[in-house]
């Protein structure tokens, strides 16, 4: 019960930064992990639904309308729960430079 308070303190101070829907996992060794990581980002008021692949260890977040968490707070809610943030996928591909073609 206390992770899951600090998790939703955390929560709060997000709001203003990019959000992130995607992030890699490390850490992730059974299915009880997928369902701590689950069940921790359920409990956050941003949060409509999580869901882990356990195959490519990449925790995905469905936001609530108008709501979302940046990469920071994702992180440091992985790390609260005891696993580790290998980035956020969908910055990633954003910050990405557009390809000319030839």
């Amino acid at each position: 019960m206390k992770k899951t308070w600090m998790i939703l303190a955390l929560c709060f101070a997000s709001s203003a930064a990019l959000a992130c829907e995607k992030m890699k996992v490390s850490g992730l060794h059974c299915s009880d992990c997928k369902d701590s990581i689950e069940a921790a980002f359920r409990a956050m008021p941003e949060v409509e639904k999580a869901d882990v692949d356990m195959k490519t260890s990449v925790l995905s977040v469905k936001y609530k309308d108008g709501k979302t968490l940046s990469e920071q707070a994702m992180t440091d809610a992985l790390k609260t729960s005891g696993f580790k943030a290998a980035g956020c996928q969908d910055l990633a591909a954003k910050k990405a430079p557009a390809k000319k073609g030839t």
